[in-house]
């Protein structure tokens, strides 16, 4: 609270308002620590006080900048605290509501034996605690679970018992270094303030629940827990508990992070290297061609070629990763960085606004003209962050939109991502809702399947073929409609856009004779239009060897929508054969693969049947199909991997959240996937949105990351039973596949190694 940022401002209109209920802070106390006045021999540049009594409570004469700025921030963010409370006070009592149940200023006790401008001992303290009846809690952070004794007092308005949330604190081999080390509150002094807050504040009941790994961590590793590996590990760095009935077993290390320093030991044994480092001496002295390791002469050798780092997680989720995975280019970095943050801020914006309308209904009329105000502003950025947005998946405009913007387009309207930015696109839409069903009518179309497409990619990744995609241009109007064996005609009435732009005159009336988009036959009229040209196809490839060869399509029973191309004259029945490529169609979008010239031969049929868009090699530069992005790179051996993955589905899916979405480092915890059942039956609304975000990461499961099958198997078999275990839970796989974008699926398999099918079963 200490920069004008709008924050306090805000606090305090929400103060004036009477919508706080209670304020719990631990302002900084750097500048009134005790250890400003402990002397340290032969050290002078140690800090010194820059407080005094009589007349210096709020800094000496004689101090620097940098110990004026100290003093002054940390006496305004203790004041500020104390003023809003203030605020909030006189506010809740003018408006004849109850004052605000919870108030806790945290600093440290007051030392006698110093000469220390301590607060609990300045006059401004006694009349506010006589003002508003607060009183004084004393404790040890040490009892609390801190990391030091550190004596700590509490001006509250609520009953507090320290003595009632007992904490053995973890013991620190080289003492506390730095009051920075003391600055987080214990975890026992957080426990009593939550449980103080709900049951006097809330007024309902405190359920204390085990403590979740995550917060283990958040917390330092206090409490210990035996079924912690770094718990156990730190065993090691003091003496071991005698009392204890069964000792915690631990384990010997080496520092694989550079050269073996001897030393001593608890015990006053001197540490002696082990064959295991003369092995690993001689391992590296015959890799270090290999791993491009360089030692100077007279150097103390290194056993490894990765730094390691240990992580925040226990160790059921991996506890060490190597740093050589995590190094990125500063450039790729920082556009990673630049394009996250511009989400955040749309999310946060409109977070904002969402809390603002509820909380909108319980103002006064003249308050709530004023917040419509600051909200009509926030809409209007979100607008204009959105107009420069990169296009990620195609996206929908609303005729509104399009009539504000007319000149800028060529009726549903959509924005289309292409290399370097988005197009505008509009199709002329017939409304086939309003079309009555016949009872022999037909409008099956069989969609592509992303298992087969996968099966194409490993075929082509093992084959080294060369891939291709394009797409048909305005496709289902090359499929022709008949009519004349109806009873009832189809007409259609254009767009009103099109009449009040003055294109077309009022009563205008159209037959099709295409299947033109929107009527519920379209679809499957252009497939069997597609089929029936397609298995016409004949094309003529080069060989390499010399001479021609025709080849054809043949769709395949399994999938009907993957073709094989084979030599022409081939009896159908014959052993099937994919040595010449494959083709898969999806409505009017193409994929083909196969060798170079086949690939570029069987593209230009396309062409030369329908009017396409230039057709797309795979390559570095990912291709879009099927909801997927293919790419491909080099390996050492200089073949081609392919890698399928959704960057681009991921992040417009994080892009719509309503609240941020922050990266994590595994999909699920283990406290996450046990789903604690809803105390009653959740709400429709509430089980549909865990469908929705259920149904959202299965697309993303069953196309490129397989690794998400045990998280969401545990959310989609609990969308009905425990709904907010399955929304928390989805936050945290949404995370996951916000930090981890990028992966996907690779393939990369030689033809000359046999064909292997692997099972797998739970």
């Amino acid at each position: 609270m200490i920069p004008d940022d709008g924050i306090y401002a805000s606090l305090i209109t929400a103060a004036i308002q009477g919508k706080i209920l209670g304020i719990a802070g631990g302002p900084n106390c750097r500048s009134r620590s005790v250890l400003r006045h402990y002397e340290i021999p032969g050290c002078d540049t140690a800090p010194r006080p820059v407080r005094a009594w009589k007349g210096e409570e709020y800094g000496k004469k004689d101090l620097s900048e940098k110990e004026k700025k100290l003093v002054e921030e940390d006496d305004i963010l203790l004041w500020r605290q104390i003023f809003l409370f203030m605020i909030a006070t006189y506010a809740r009592r003018a408006r004849g509501h109850d004052h605000p149940r919870a108030f806790v200023l945290e600093q440290p006790s007051s030392p006698r034996e110093y000469e220390v401008v301590s607060f609990w001992d300045q006059w401004e303290w006694h009349e506010i605690k006589k003002e508003f009846e607060l009183k004084e809690t004393h404790f040890t952070q040490k009892s609390l679970g801190g990391e030091a004794t550190k004596p700590t007092t509490l001006g509250t308005s609520l009953d507090l018992v320290p003595e009632d949330f007992p904490i053995k604190g973890p013991v620190c081999p080289g003492g506390v270094r730095s009051s920075k080390d003391l600055a987080r509150w214990p975890p026992g002094l957080m426990r009593m303030l939550a449980v103080a807050i709900k049951e006097q504040t809330m007024q309902s009941h405190a359920r204390i629940a085990p403590m979740s790994w995550e917060d283990h961590i958040r917390f330092g590793h206090v409490p210990y827990r035996k079924d912690c590996k770094t718990c156990q590990e730190t065993l090691q760095q003091q003496e071991p508990h005698r009392r204890a009935r069964h000792l915690q077993t631990g384990t010997l290390s080496l520092d694989v992070a550079g050269p073996f320093t001897p030393a001593y030991d608890l015990g006053g044994h001197m540490a002696r290297e082990e064959p295991a480092l003369e092995e690993a001496r001689e391992a590296e002295a015959e890799e270090k061609e290999e791993a491009e390791v360089q030692v100077e002469e007279g150097e103390a050798p290194r056993i490894a070629k990765v730094l390691m780092k240990q992580t925040s997680e226990p160790v059921q989720h991996g506890v060490w990763v190597g740093l050589e995975t995590q190094i990125l280019d500063a450039s790729m970095e920082a556009q990673e960085e630049e394009e996250t943050e511009k989400w955040k801020v749309k999310a946060r914006i409109r977070r904002i606004i969402e809390e603002e309308m509820r909380a909108m209904v319980e103002d006064d009329e003249e308050t709530a003209m004023d917040e419509m105000a600051v909200i009509g502003r926030l809409r209007k950025a979100v607008e204009s962050m959105e107009d420069s947005e990169e296009i990620l998946q195609t996206k929908i405009i609303s005729p509104k939109e399009v009539w504000e913007h007319w000149e800028e387009w060529e009726v549903v309207y959509s924005k289309k991502p292409i290399p370097g930015g988005s197009k505008h696109k509009v199709r002329w839409v017939i409304c086939g809702n309003y079309e009555e069903k016949r009872d022999d009518e037909q409008t099956y179309s069989a969609g592509a399947d992303a298992t087969a497409f996968r099966l194409m990619l490993w075929f082509a990744a093992r084959n080294q073929w060369l891939g291709m995609s394009l797409d048909i241009r305005t496709a289902f109007l090359n499929a022709v409609i008949d009519q004349e064996d109806q009873s009832n005609y189809i007409l259609v009435a254009p767009p009103t856009i099109f009449v009040k732009k003055g294109c077309l005159r009022p009563g205008t009336l159209y037959r099709p004779k295409r299947a033109v988009y929107g009527l519920r036959r379209s679809p499957r009229l252009w497939g069997l239009c597609r089929d029936s040209e397609m298995r016409s196809f004949e094309v003529e490839v080069e060989k390499k060897e010399g001479g021609k060869i025709k080849l054809q399509l043949r769709q395949l029973d399994s999938e009907p929508n993957l073709w094989r191309l084979e030599e022409v004259g081939k009896e159908e029945g014959s052993e099937p054969s994919i040595q010449y490529g494959l083709v898969m169609t999806y409505v009017d979008d193409i994929f083909i693969a196969g060798p170079p010239e086949v690939t570029r031969a069987v593209a230009q049929k396309f062409q030369a049947t329908w009017t396409t868009s230039e057709p797309e090699v795979v390559g570095e530069e990912a291709i879009r199909f099927l909801g997927m992005e293919v790419s491909t790179s080099k390996n050492a051996e200089g073949r081609d991997v392919w890698h399928v993955t959704q960057e681009s589905f991921v992040k417009d899916l994080v892009k719509r959240q309503a609240k941020e979405v922050q990266p994590k480092k595994i999909p699920i915890t283990r406290d996450q996937a046990l789903m604690t059942l809803d105390p009653s039956p959740p709400t429709l609304e509430k089980v549909r949105k865990c469908q929705k975000v259920v149904g959202e990461l299965l697309w993303v499961l069953t196309r490129t990351r397989p690794d998400l099958m045990y998280s969401i198997s545990r959310l989609g078999s609990n969308v009905t039973k425990a709904t907010s275990s399955v929304l928390e839970a989805a936050d945290q796989v949404q995370g996951y596949l916000l930090k981890t974008c990028a992966e996907g699926l690779r393939y990369q398999d030689d033809e000359k190694e046999p064909i292997k099918i692997q099972v797998f079963s739970d």
